[in-house]
């Protein structure tokens, strides 16, 4: 078995075929196993309405063949390929219009498995 700590609960998962996809709100952390599909969910509003840029450990996101940025309410990131650690780091959203920005970051840490 193996033990993860995920969004203030403690959770136990028994066996690596049973590996959910993973959702979480910006600001909070988060440790998982590789090959899980993370989304990080950004909600912003305003007037204007924001637009959202999403940052790897500083270098900005696109979409490509490791994320998917999904518009919306939500202005959400979806990890892909989350099949080493390496894609670990710590990622951030800011919400910009005329009128200035705000920004929140959670800290991705992905497990071997």
């Amino acid at each position: 078995m193996l033990s993860t700590w995920l969004g203030g609960s403690l959770g136990i998962i028994e066996s690596l075929d049973k590996i959910k996809p993973v959702e979480l709100t910006i600001g909070d952390d988060v440790r998982a196993l590789t090959k899980t599909r993370i989304t990080i969910h950004c909600p912003s509003s305003g007037r204007p309405t924001p637009f959202v840029t999403w940052r790897r450990n500083g270098q900005v996101i696109t979409n490509n063949e490791d994320y998917k940025l999904l518009g919306g309410v939500n202005n959400s990131l979806v990890i892909l390929n989350s099949s080493e650690a390496a894609h670990s780091g710590l990622f951030q959203c800011t919400a910009t219009n005329f009128l200035g920005n705000n920004s929140a970051s959670s800290a991705v840490r992905l497990l071997g498995r």
